[in-house]
């Protein structure tokens, strides 16, 4: 039998006006360890109700309900339980207004099984847990350590840099700039890509962990802040200095660039999972690695998990400059912390600075 600490056990609500909804999310989180079903309830006023008498660790929150929307609960919730961790469990029609929910305070986005035989669902909610359950072991020691994350905030890590042995080619005075970020991402991105200028002399392709669907929001809403082109990436387009484009969810993102060829063109794959993800940031960064003979600059953003990792080293090895968020900005401190720790991180740089290293990099030839 599993133990489960204290720490680990989660109470959860569910909000959701479906009853075939409610009874296959409560089915489901069943067979997760240390995770109590404490309430269901089918509106946002009677789920506010609940959170002021008995306040879950966990809400499990619909976007589209009637009377008061996921939105307009989200609002309250944090605004008067901002303890209380809140995850999106929203269909792809409701992607542009759980991107809105993002911005508000939702730690991430669930996307709702189509049918009641998904066997998605699981491991969505699983990853979902282990989320907040990461955000609530950072709660617990971020305080006794904060004066020693505050020195992070500083621009280098003191790691030295690879020499850059980059090929000489023509191309070489092409730059690229390579982003992975996971949760708090949709937030995170928003402070950084409507900062840059249109006229940047660099490309950037960003992996942010979405389900398929929400990226093409993401995008979008990206766009509309932004004096860059930003759209979710296509098979076959090209590579351009001044355009940013997404990974599509539920793909892979690669480059290739046939040797004296004008740009580099994109190339999206379906292929199993990498490191429980797809778009995954390793398979993007490798493929940047291995494909493209310009100036190189990888950063790895707020995010769970690893993904990124071997990806960095790979980049390095090609002379890339590497940069991560620092510990203070991030949501969850996961992706950026496996470069640290791994000694290939150059540069820790603050979210709010990240735009004008980007800027620095495209304008250093």
């Amino acid at each position: 039998m599993t133990t489960i600490s204290g720490q680990d056990r989660l109470n959860v609500l569910i909000v959701d006006d479906e009853e075939a909804c409610q009874q296959l999310i409560v089915n489901t989180l069943a067979r997760i360890p240390g995770v109590v079903v404490t309430g269901v309830c089918g509106s946002g006023r009677k789920a506010l109700d609940f959170v002021a008498r008995t306040p879950p660790d966990l809400v499990l929150l619909d976007v589209e309900m009637p009377e008061m929307d996921g939105l307009a609960v989200l609002k309250i919730l944090a605004e008067h339980h901002a303890d209380v961790s809140v995850l999106m469990v929203s269909a792809v029609r409701d992607a542009s207004r759980t991107l809105q929910a993002l911005s508000l305070g939702a730690l991430d986005c669930i996307p709702k099984p189509e049918t009641n035989g998904s066997q998605s669902l699981q491991h969505d909610l699983a990853l979902g847990i282990r989320v907040v359950r990461a955000r609530r072991r950072r709660r617990g020691w971020r305080g006794a350590d904060i004066s020693k994350k505050r020195e992070t905030r500083t621009v280098s890590t003191g790691v030295a840099s690879p020499p850059h042995t980059l090929t000489t080619e023509p191309e070489s005075h092409d730059s690229l700039v390579v982003i992975g970020v996971s949760t708090g991402g949709p937030q995170a991105l928003e402070r950084v890509i409507p900062a840059l200028p249109s006229d940047l002399r660099s490309a950037i392709l960003v992996v942010q962990h979405m389900p398929k669907g929400f990226t093409t929001w993401l995008a979008r809403t990206l766009d509309g802040k932004s004096q860059m082109n930003v759209r979710e990436a296509e098979n076959g387009e090209s590579v351009i200095p001044g355009r940013v484009l997404v990974a599509p969810g539920g793909y892979h993102m690669e480059i290739e660039r046939a040797r004296g060829a004008g740009c580099a063109t994109v190339r999206l794959r379906e292929g199993p999972l990498r490191n429980e993800c797809r778009p995954s940031v390793d398979t993007l960064f490798e493929s940047v690695a291995k494909s493209y003979p310009g100036r190189l600059l990888s950063i790895v953003m707020t995010g769970m998990g690893v993904d990124g990792r071997e990806g960095v080293r790979r980049l390095r090895e090609r002379g890339a400059r590497s940069v991560t968020q620092d510990e203070e900005s991030c949501v969850i401190y996961g992706m950026p912390r496996a470069v640290v720790e791994a000694q290939l991180s150059d540069e820790v740089v603050v979210l709010d600075r990240l735009a004008a290293r980007i800027k620095s990099f495209s304008e250093d030839r």
